[in-house]
């Protein structure tokens, strides 16, 4: 069985630098994509890519992205 899950998140993101007087705190935004396959009625393969961005309005502190491969056990 052939799977798809879209995930999408919003949160805050504490950022500690060495220099304190640099520390902040921002808004941060994720989106992610997974696809797997069923292999069993309790074994999942998976691969996932995702995106993220944390800043304010005017201002990017860091983004990224992601790749990963799992082994999912479902009970």
């Amino acid at each position: 069985q052939f799977l798809l899950y879209l995930g999408a998140g919003i949160g805050l993101a504490g950022f500690d630098f060495e220099d304190h007087f640099d520390d902040t705190v921002a808004l941060a935004g994720q989106l992610r994509l997974q696809t797997g396959i069923r292999i069993l009625d309790h074994i999942e393969l998976l691969a996932n890519a995702g995106w993220f961005h944390w800043g304010y309005p005017g201002e990017s502190i860091g983004n990224g992205g992601y790749l990963g491969l799992g082994l999912s056990l479902r009970f």
